[in-house]
């Protein structure tokens, strides 16, 4: 699998097909240590003898952002690439951590106990399943990597950075999708 959207551009430099080359085969090898990587932007910038490498990448549910700076363009990316090299460790461990830390065996008892206790409606209709829990406010990262976690198409969590109720859902192309109502 490849990244598909990779916008390399440049200021006071011309992008020539090497530095292009270059960049996205150095942008793709990151995969191997984070899969769900989907876009990167990348930015030269060229101001005397200071040559600079700017990386942002997108990723299912975060964005990280890197500059570096050399006399050399070439070992400006490399650093950047090797300080997102670290970064998206981090972010890998980070995850398998609270992948570890979630009780899902829990969550799947109190899942089944109020699924049966279901609800009619005054049109006749039967809501076979309710679903009652109170979560902990999180960002918008923090729940997607939550919904990473559950057997689920959407997670509806409260958005401590919006300070209301938002729906994270999972996309059929792999994205995510929010929902944040305004009322």
């Amino acid at each position: 699998m490849s990244i598909d959207n990779i916008a390399i551009t440049g200021k006071n430099i011309q992008i020539t097909d090497a530095i292009r080359n270059y960049i996205r085969s150095e942008i793709e090898g990151l995969e191997k240590y984070y899969e769900k990587i989907i876009s990167a932007h990348v930015i030269l910038i060229v101001e005397k003898e200071r040559k600079i490498a700017e990386v942002t990448l997108q990723t299912a549910g975060s964005t990280l952002h890197v500059d570096d700076v050399s006399d050399d363009m070439y070992k400006s990316m490399d650093q950047a690439v090797d300080h997102l090299k670290r970064k998206l460790k981090k972010l890998k461990e980070k995850m398998i951590d609270k992948k570890r830390h979630f009780d899902k065996t829990q969550f799947t008892r109190e899942y089944m106990e109020k699924r049966d206790e279901g609800v009619q409606t005054e049109e006749g209709h039967h809501i076979v399943m309710v679903d009652r829990y109170v979560k902990k406010p999180m960002t918008v990262e923090e729940a997607a990597m939550q919904l990473e976690l559950v057997d689920n198409d959407f997670l509806v969590f409260y958005n401590n950075n919006a300070e209301r109720v938002n729906v994270i859902y999972q996309r059929k192309d792999g994205d995510f999708g929010l929902i944040d109502p305004k009322f």
